[in-house]
């Protein structure tokens, strides 16, 4: 997923690029950890989210306990307004993990930014294989050059007849 999606559900505004959070267009406070959980909820919106998939995502290089998760998605939820008891748009599946169940909105811009970084990222990496491969044509041509030369010059010498 290209970092230019921009989600919108309810009255919300999430953009992955600039990692904001907005409501009617102000600025939500939320920590990083509970944006990075957001993200993810709204990437699978409608799936369930296992809770050690959202941690290896949101921690991909720390160890944390079970409670880390717990305390940001209390956080998300309260500045989304939501609430465990009367879920709107966070739904707790009891001992799994969470499944977003807002309604996204397609927003204009998510797709054909998406489209185009991905495209280029695909494109950036051609001229480094293109340049690796003609060195590896070179250097092959080199070597295949180097050993005939060899065999000719031991097969005319008759001192190297035996060690060839």
């Amino acid at each position: 997923m290209a970092e230019a999606r921009i989600f919108e559900f309810d009255e919300f505004r999430a953009d992955v690029a600039r990692r904001t959070l907005e409501r009617d267009g102000r600025p939500v406070a939320l920590s990083g950890k509970a944006f990075e959980i957001l993200t993810v909820l709204l990437e699978r919106a409608g799936d369930l989210v296992d809770k050690d998939t959202l941690m290896r995502e949101v921690w991909p290089d720390t160890a944390v306990e079970e409670n880390n998760l717990t305390v940001n998605i209390s956080a998300l939820r309260k500045a989304l307004g939501d609430s465990a008891a009367s879920p709107r748009l966070i739904v707790t599946v009891s001992g799994r993990g969470y499944r977003f169940t807002g309604e996204l909105r397609d927003h204009a811009r998510s797709e054909p930014v998406a489209i185009a970084a991905v495209a280029q990222k695909s494109v950036a990496w051609r001229p480094v294989v293109a340049w690796a491969l003609l060195w590896s044509l070179i250097g092959a041509a080199i070597g295949t050059a180097i050993w005939i030369w060899m065999q000719n010059r031991c097969a005319a010498s008759p001192c190297c007849r035996f060690a060839c």
